[in-house]
């Protein structure tokens, strides 16, 4: 299964059509959300002080929020198919808003912030995700005679 949500174009080629699930499947970014956690871990683990972690957790947030839209234009890309740009934001905000809701991260911080908030963005986002239509893509070529 590759990570482009595969569309009515795709289905010429004997595919199915991705649905509710598959789509949110596709468009949360996993491997990410684990480099996540785990460096959460290493940044919060070490022997800094409270305001070293924030400032660092910041500073890794916006480099993994950068490597979320590159690796899944890395992942998604297919020859002879336009950028899945819907795609790309689609798993670049997923990743800002599992950041956010992950026990740890720098919103964590925030001295107004509250976990339940964090919660109920990932809930609701998760839902919309399923209704995020994909990104149109071409059907294969005909071969010429």
């Amino acid at each position: 299964m590759g990570r482009r949500v595969n569309t009515l174009g795709l289905q010429a080629t004997g595919g199915s059509v991705d649905g509710f699930f598959d789509k949110i499947i596709k468009y949360i970014p996993s491997d990410i959300v684990a480099l996540w956690t785990g460096a959460i871990g290493l940044i919060t683990a070490g022997g800094s002080t409270a305001k070293q972690n924030e400032t660092v957790l910041w500073i890794a947030f916006a480099v993994v929020l950068v490597l979320t839209a590159v690796w899944t234009w890395y992942q998604t890309k297919a020859p002879g198919q336009p950028i899945a740009i819907k795609h790309i934001i689609a798993a670049t905000i997923s990743f800002a808003v599992w950041a956010i809701a992950l026990p740890g991260g720098p919103a964590s911080n925030i001295p107004s912030w509250d976990a339940k908030w964090g919660s109920l963005l990932l809930m609701g986002w998760t839902f919309v995700l399923g209704m995020i239509p994909p990104d149109p893509t071409k059907p294969p070529a005909t071969p010429g005679p």
